[in-house]
């Protein structure tokens, strides 16, 4: 009679420390990044049945403690994406911010040298010579073309806060070629290209 309640209250009693360790890890469950307890060594199974239903008993208790290490493990994992999800959004504002405050501060500087541009063009056509008119027309084609860029990287936070307007629309390429080449004809001479 002893040795039959040894072998039921010996695999009952290692049942109930191991339960009594998982009900009292954080969070319910032993963290997936540390190890799980050690399975203390099972009892010889005979066949009275006793043992062989704490044996079954401990396998699914087992079964269930490694899916909750899985859920708690996927739980973590999906805390991690949306807080970098979060982290990601407020990087993509922060940027979509400064590249709008950043074109605006642009924009008032060059207006001002294309404006002072336009004048020494419009006002003081007997006091400049041809290459003088040259150079300031390559002022003027420049800040146009840098205005273009500006409003290209505003284009760009537009798309990315899904604001941004398609307007189809022809474009002279021969213009642009031309643009292009004045843009460098001066760095080109220089560099005897």
């Amino acid at each position: 009679m002893m040795a039959e309640h040894y072998r039921a209250a010996l695999p009952a009693e290692r049942l109930l420390d191991r339960m009594h360790r998982l009900t009292h890890a954080p969070h319910g469950i032993a963290s997936p990044i540390t190890s799980a307890p050690a399975t203390p060594p099972r009892p010889p199974v005979d066949h009275d049945g006793a043992s062989l239903e704490f044996a079954a008993l401990e396998e699914e208790f087992d079964q269930m403690c490694e899916r909750l290490h899985q859920r708690e493990a996927e739980r973590e994992a999906l805390r991690q994406a949306q807080t970098a999800r979060v982290v990601a959004e407020a990087a993509n504002r922060s940027k979509t911010e400064f590249l709008s405050r950043m074109s605006h501060e642009l924009r008032t500087p060059l207006n001002a040298v294309l404006g002072f541009s336009q004048l020494l063009r419009l006002q003081q056509p007997q006091r400049l010579d041809a290459r003088q008119l040259g150079m300031v027309e390559n002022i003027e084609s420049s800040g146009r073309h840098l205005l273009d860029m500006i409003d290209d990287v505003l284009d760009i936070s537009r798309i990315e806060a899904g604001t941004l307007r398609m307007i189809h629309t022809d474009v002279d390429a021969l213009a642009v070629a031309r643009d292009c080449v004045d843009m460098v004809s001066t760095q080109a001479a220089q560099a005897g290209i």
